[in-house]
């Protein structure tokens, strides 16, 4: 039985661009800047598609368009349960326990003392206008 390992999606553009001279946009796929998950940049498709465009090979940028270099499913889900909690969109929810229990009943205290306090002030600037 023979175990075939997928390459990643950044590999398979860097080779691509290897294959045709490309040298410079090789070294930055490697380095994921074209990549969905692991890219710094927020379109890192648009840069791709732009760079090639710029270097002339239309044809690669074609490809691009047609999502040939997308990330797979299986990178998506790596990317979503990496344990990095910076850029994590999925690290602001808590698991759920009781401390979400706790944190509403503190929030729904501090609603009604804050209430409270607000009409309180108000009577007592009320009575404070009375006596002036």
């Amino acid at each position: 039985m023979t175990v075939t390992k997928q390459i990643a999606t950044k590999d398979r553009l860097a080779d691509v661009l290897h294959g045709v001279g490309l040298v410079n946009m090789e070294t930055a796929a490697r380095a994921g800047c074209y990549d969905d998950y692991q890219s710094d940049s927020a379109t890192p498709f648009a840069d791709l598609i732009r760079d090639l465009q710029a270097a002339g090979a239309i044809d690669l940028a074609n490809r691009a368009m047609n999502n040939e270099w997308g990330g797979t499913r299986k990178e998506a889900e790596a990317w979503a349960t990496r344990n990095d909690d910076v850029d994590n969109p999925f690290a602001i929810y808590p698991e759920p326990n009781e401390s979400i229990f706790e944190i509403a009943l503190w929030w729904a205290a501090g609603i009604l003392i804050l209430s409270f306090s607000a009409y309180g002030m108000f009577k007592l600037f009320a009575w404070l206008y009375r006596i002036a």
